[in-house]
């Protein structure tokens, strides 16, 4: 979704959420090149009540060309099935 955001969309900035205790999803915008940029104390509340931090992760139009998210294959389909980009 970096792809389309960045390449058919046209956004310049594209930030990424996660509870901090989960470090699977935090491993991703790592991999792909965002930096984290700031974690928000007690901004999420999850099923069972219990609250977390959350930390943001973004990267900027100008950043995403040097990015392992720009060297991904990637297709995307609008809601008629019909080819993106």
């Amino acid at each position: 979704m970096v792809k389309v955001g960045f390449e058919i969309d046209r956004v310049t900035r594209i930030e990424i959420h996660c509870a901090v205790p989960n470090a699977a999803s935090a491993a991703v915008p790592l991999k792909l090149g965002f930096r984290h940029e700031t974690t928000l104390p007690r901004r999420l509340v999850a099923s069972d009540d219990t609250v977390h931090d959350v930390a943001i992760f973004t990267m900027f139009g100008n950043e995403y060309p040097g990015s392992r998210a720009s060297t991904l294959r990637m297709s995307a389909f609008d809601c008629a099935g019909e080819r993106l980009g």
